[in-house]
């Protein structure tokens, strides 16, 4: 129950966090304001990003896997096996 309240509670926050973002995502926000702009990034590089979600997506998964082996009782196996 705290493993999944957790990841709730994790991806309320990054909503949230998405929501309340006042950031500048483009030129044209930040001419909005009125003030001169001296320059812009054109492109991000995606394979970074990607990286990091593939990443992210094989660590959510060791943890779901540790998880489901502690639920199973294998450390009890485990201790049975060794004695």
């Amino acid at each position: 129950g705290v493993l999944v309240a957790g990841l709730g509670a994790g991806t309320l926050v990054a909503l949230l966090l998405v929501q309340l973002d006042q950031g500048f995502h483009t030129v044209n926000d930040l001419r909005r304001l009125g003030l001169p702009v001296l320059g812009g990034i054109s492109a991000l590089n995606r394979r970074r990003h990607v990286g990091a979600s593939v990443g992210f997506g094989f660590g959510l998964a060791a943890l779901l896997a540790v998880f489901g082996a502690l639920l199973a009782g294998v450390p009890g196996m485990v201790v049975r096996m060794l004695a």
